[in-house]
């Protein structure tokens, strides 16, 4: 039997700004190190001789990795913000269902990603329809593959940690998160250097690292995680109600999720439609570099919105609307602040970031090139930092309070619907050193249709919670005076 949310429960009596920044750091952090799993691999593979066809490889193989983080952080956002909910309205047994379905979704996305993961592995599905290099591909074919086939440790670990941060626990997900990173930064060296494996060696070293999460996770949410209790019955008899009430918060950030995959092999079709051959595949690598580099950042916004939705979820089950409308303030402030600070970053030392990769001389931009160098890249796209920032944050506060299809369509607005078409007109009429302005207009049109919706959303739903509190106290008051 799950324990009843106690009137002590942080979540409901903890300061809003202090609630906020307590849940997010660790959670900050702990999507921090979750890209690091990227980075790392980047960085070490970026020593390799053949540094240059690896990191294209890592291009390739990206946005498949990035689909299964979608899949994955969407449905543990769904379910997350279902438990939370549930808690706040003292309903263990509808919480702990949402857990034991969120754990069944995650076994059949690792189902359908190692069966996909044979193919890559052994028939080179996707990487040779992807490249005509054939070096290219073989890499690509063997980092994703076994990232694929043993995929188990990505996903369930993904649900461990919603389960961990839905009941206020983020110092706990960033121990579980931590654990996986550090175990992949120790053995990338040994396995890529010492053991000659090279790319093999990346690939298996990630996978130790995301089954040591797994494992870190599960240990953490048996002992320490009393509010929710997991069983096998749960898990593998799923119930429909609660597997539908999961994707209709989950799917949009699955969506959102979906799309940034999307994004980069958008960007990939349209480096094809401007280059060809060996200009392509070194703009796939360098562009597959910035875009880790500037997930790095938005990083932080997604561990500042991992933390915001529990803390907006569970106080508008407890209908307070107010600690909910300073929730979603608070959240705000902090990703523009984190959003600002970025575009600093990427502003003022573009090359030192781009050199941690031993990117090319052509890539950075130190040579003179006919095409978007990664220095460019980078200081047109990251004016839209504190945009984007906002607007991940709005798209939050739609999960949490059950808007699903507004968090879904701003996530469709930035990295789609106006994105693509703008890309496209500004490389088409401005030249294709300007087509990365294209991101900023979808940024702003996105920032622009989220502000109009919550302030919408605010008055019609969240407001009325607290009229209505204020006429249950009031009721009660009188009711005890008269007596």
């Amino acid at each position: 039997m799950t324990e009843q949310v106690k009137p002590g429960n942080k979540m409901a009596d903890m300061p809003i700004a202090k609630l906020i920044v307590t849940m997010a750091l660790p959670m900050m952090l702990s999507m921090m190190i979750q890209a690091l799993y990227n980075i790392v691999d980047s960085v070490f593979i970026g020593m390799l001789p053949e540094r240059a066809e690896a990191l294209q490889a890592l291009g390739y193989a990206y946005p498949v990795q990035m689909l299964m983080v979608a899949l994955g952080v969407g449905t543990g956002v769904g379910a997350g913000a279902l438990l939370s909910k549930a808690l706040g309205m003292n309903d263990g047994k509808k919480a702990d269902s949402a857990a034991g379905n969120g754990y069944f979704l995650m076994l059949c996305f690792t189902l359908v990603f190692a069966i996909f993961g044979l193919f890559v592995f052994f028939g080179g599905v996707y990487l040779d329809i992807c490249t005509s290099n054939a070096v290219v591909a073989e890499y690509g074919r063997q980092y994703l593959g076994i990232c694929l086939i043993f995929s188990l440790g990505q996903f369930v670990q993904l649900m461990g940690e919603r389960t961990l941060c839905s009941t206020g626990r983020t110092n706990l997900a960033m121990i579980m998160q931590l654990a996986g990173a550090l175990t992949n930064i120790a053995l990338d060296p040994l396995f890529i250097f010492v053991f000659d494996m090279g790319i093999v060696g990346a690939a298996v070293a990630t996978v130790i690292g995301q089954w040591v999460a797994m494992i870190v996770g599960f240990i953490l949410d048996v002992r320490l995680n009393k509010e929710i209790r997991v069983s096998v019955k749960a898990i593998v008899t799923p119930s429909a109600r609660s597997l539908g009430d999961i994707f209709k918060v989950g799917l949009p950030a699955v969506v959102l999720q979906c799309l940034q995959s999307l994004t980069t092999l958008v960007m990939q079709i349209t480096f094809g439609f401007l280059y060809s051959g060996a200009e392509k595949d070194m703009l796939v690598g360098i562009y597959g570099i910035f875009y880790k580099l500037q997930y790095f950042v938005l990083m932080l916004v997604y561990g500042l919105n991992n933390a915001a939705i529990p803390v907006i979820a569970f106080n508008y089950g407890m209908g307070n609307g107010e600690r909910v409308k300073r929730a979603i303030g608070a959240s705000t402030i902090i990703a523009v602040i984190i959003g600002a600070l970025g575009l600093v970053l990427f502003e003022a030392a573009p090359e030192p970031l781009l050199r941690c990769f031993n990117a090319s001389d052509v890539a950075v931009g130190t040579l003179k090139s006919e095409f978007m160098t990664g220095v460019k890249i980078m200081r047109i796209s990251a004016t839209a930092f504190p945009l984007a920032a906002c607007s991940i944050i709005f798209a939050a506060a739609f999960q949490a309070l059950g808007l699903g299809l507004r968090s879904m369509t701003v996530a469709l607005i930035r990295l789609l619907v106006v994105l693509m078409p703008a890309c496209y007109l500004m490389g088409r009429f401005f030249g294709a050193d300007n087509i990365w302005w294209g991101s900023v207009i979808a940024e702003a049109a996105a920032f622009v249709y989220a502000l109009a919706t919550m302030l919408f959303v605010v008055k019609k739903y969240v407001s009325p919670l607290d009229n209505y509190r204020i006429c249950a106290e009031t009721a009660i008051r009188d009711e005890l005076q008269g007596e």
